[in-house]
């Protein structure tokens, strides 16, 4: 507020209106007294008489105001001691705010002339005299009371000057009120803002406990995080807006466990549904070739999955990929230099062609071991060098799909397709009512069927002119610019939402490594939501001469893309074609396949060519069976909807 003076009046001092010496005094009618001047502003109704304290102190009775120039103020107790038109705020007497600034800042606000909010944290905030007691300024205590500093020893409230004194069981020493964690910093050892056990709830700042665990790590006692708050095992903070959380957390109410206070803390927004996917922008982040960025998130305690996802939007064309994953209890789930020690890991993840998008699932192994914990997430993403001495970049844009159900469990699930006819003889229009491609997709249902997941929304699109020329026979389906890239790129601008891209083309005549190929998936797993991309979509040969003619072959076609839709939610082949690598044996070397020659699910035996993830048709798809870890893994798939 602009103050402005008028010339300094002569006369008597004009108590009771004003306060030491006459501050405070009216003076539209009335000289103010000796040595003070009167405030004619618009908002000082009536005058005020007072003097700038920028250079001085106040007299006794008053307090320096944050006006502009700043002036002294009359202090008071309550509104009763202040004129007509003026409020006391913060222990003085003001005039109607107009704006947030005149209340002093620290999350007050000007609502229809009067100050709202916390009047005080601490004594500092209040006029000489009064302390701070339960966000006010009030009186101290009665005769015999003390007036403790912060950290002396008390016994109760009313003996420190801040109105604050810890439980014994605390420290038992005066503290200060909290509206986060940052407010704590103030002293010379680490304090957290907890809430004590008591309604009404208040936050305090308390010593932290030995050992403690950050937020978002997993807990199972208040006294092993460094609130001493742990909320539905997880430890959570006192908050005052959501940037105090972790990313995927905001600030709202959560009961204190095992009593009836309430605090304002790091919680989830409410799932709305049996089963719901909320997804969570992780940023941008631009990376030199070989180089990482860690980033953090948390997921609520009923989280059945996570698929971290990393796509290339900017830069050069480098290769994206994960290079490690901790869990809320500091475990490590992954770390790609374990991989380049063919060491197997609880979580399976490949860098092999990564490209410009890179998914992986969290957990995509049996809860036997495996068991997702919900909490504070650490992942680490990466870019992979072209060549040695790469010296290029590239942005990155990292998300994460939040898979949540009622319990932390899901029992079954609906996954969506968009069909892409390319070439076969087959138009959208008359595919719903083709015999040969619906036999094919109603053996997919029935291979997807044991999993619980089940077919949802299908639709159909035409794949014409040069890009069916082009791709009805794909030719390459290794990297960037293979054919396959460009057949999966063909999503893009069609698809939208968490739906499978699926391609029927006529031939698949080079696979990975040269070899012909029945069918491909975009990655294992393949990106969610993310159309348009040389990973968006799998495909399968369609064409009589390839996988047979009549039903049979319609039938191989359905088991084909069962199979291929096994890899893109996050499965791998139950067995290898290749035998396992010995002791001292190379993959590339020998010929010989890491890991056992399989995948690293503990429920899928090795030679076992019942399982549809088996690396090769037996017979005309005979093999359709899923183990119980597989049909896991379907389901918690981010690509599985309720």
């Amino acid at each position: 507020m602009m103050a402005l003076f008028a010339a300094a009046g002569c006369g008597e001092s004009h108590a009771p209106d004003g306060g030491a010496g006459g501050i405070g005094a009216a003076c539209d009618d009335a000289p103010c007294p000796s040595g003070l001047a009167c405030v004619r502003a618009a908002t000082f109704p009536g005058g005020y008489c007072s003097v700038t304290c920028e250079s001085r102190e106040c007299p006794a009775g008053a307090v320096c105001g944050e006006t502009s120039p700043p002036i002294c103020l009359a202090t008071c107790a309550d509104a009763s001691e202040c004129r007509d038109g003026y409020d006391c705020w913060r222990g003085a007497c003001r005039p109607a705010c107009t704006r947030d600034a005149d209340c002093g800042g620290d999350g007050t606000s000007c609502v229809d002339g009067r100050c709202e909010g916390a009047e005080c944290s601490d004594a500092a905030d209040c006029a000489p005299g009064q302390i701070c007691r339960d966000f006010a300024c009030v009186a101290p205590p009665p005769d015999g009371g003390l007036l403790l500093p912060t950290g002396a020893a008390c016994a109760g409230d009313v003996e420190c000057e801040s109105g604050v004194c810890l439980p014994p069981a605390l420290g038992g020493t005066c503290s200060i009120a909290c509206t986060d964690a940052e407010a704590c910093f103030v002293f010379p050892t680490e304090h957290g803002c907890t809430v004590l056990p008591e309604a009404p709830s208040r936050a305090v700042c308390a010593p932290l406990p030995d050992g403690a665990l950050a937020r978002g790590r997993a807990c199972v006692e208040d006294a092993e995080c460094q609130a001493r708050l742990c909320q539905e095992g997880q430890c959570t903070e006192v908050c005052d807006d959501d940037g105090d959380c972790l990313t995927g957390q905001t600030c709202t109410t959560l009961p204190r466990a095992g009593t009836s206070a309430t605090y304002s803390g790091c919680g989830y927004p409410a799932r709305t549904g049996a089963v719901q996917i909320d997804e969570i922008d992780l940023g941008s982040v631009v990376l030199r070739a070989a180089t990482v960025d860690a980033l953090e998130f948390a997921t609520p305690p009923d989280t059945v999955s996570v698929t971290l996802q990393a796509r290339r939007v900017s830069g050069d064309p480098l290769a994206v990929g994960f290079s490690r994953v901790d869990d809320p209890a500091s475990t490590t789930l992954f770390d790609v230099f374990e991989i380049l020690m063919l060491n197997d890991q609880p979580i399976r993840w490949l860098p092999v062609d990564t490209g410009e998008s890179a998914a992986m699932l969290v957990p995509n192994t049996t809860p036997d071991r495996v068991r997702y914990l919900p909490g504070r997430h650490e992942v680490a993403v990466n870019t992979f060098p072209r060549s040695m001495g790469d010296t290029g970049a590239a942005g990155l844009a990292v998300s994460a799909l939040v898979k949540r159900a009622a319990g932390g469990t899901v029992t079954s699930g609906t996954l969506d397709l968009n069909v892409f006819l390319v070439g076969v003889g087959v138009s959208a229009s008359a595919a719903p009512s083709n015999g040969r491609l619906q036999t094919a997709l109603t053996r997919l249902r029935d291979r997807l069927a044991p999993t619980g997941v089940s077919l949802g929304a299908i639709r159909y699109f035409d794949v014409t002119g040069a890009d069916a020329t082009r791709y009805q026979v794909i030719d390459s389906t290794d990297g960037e610019s293979s054919e396959l890239a460009g057949l999966f790129r063909l999503s893009g601008g069609v698809s939208t939402g968490r739906v499978l891209n699926v391609f029927l083309v006529r031939s698949i005549e080079s696979g990975s490594g040269g070899f012909a190929a029945l069918g491909v998936a975009g990655g294992i797993p393949g990106p969610v939501g993310q159309h348009g991309t040389q990973h968006s979509g799998v495909v399968s040969a369609f064409d009589p001469a390839v996988v047979g003619s009549g039903n049979t072959g319609a039938r191989l076609v359905g088991h084909i893309l069962a199979h291929e839709i096994g890899h893109y939610v996050g499965l791998f082949h139950s067995t290898e074609q290749s035998r396992p690598c010995g002791p001292g044996e190379e993959p590339e070397r020998d010929g010989c396949a890491p890991f056992g020659a399989g995948d690293q699910l503990a429920d899928t035996a090795r030679g076992d060519d019942s399982l549809v993830m088996y690396w090769r048709v037996v017979g005309a798809g005979s093999n359709d069976r899923w183990s119980a870890g597989q049909g896991f893994v379907f389901r918690v798939s981010a690509l599985v909807g309720p």
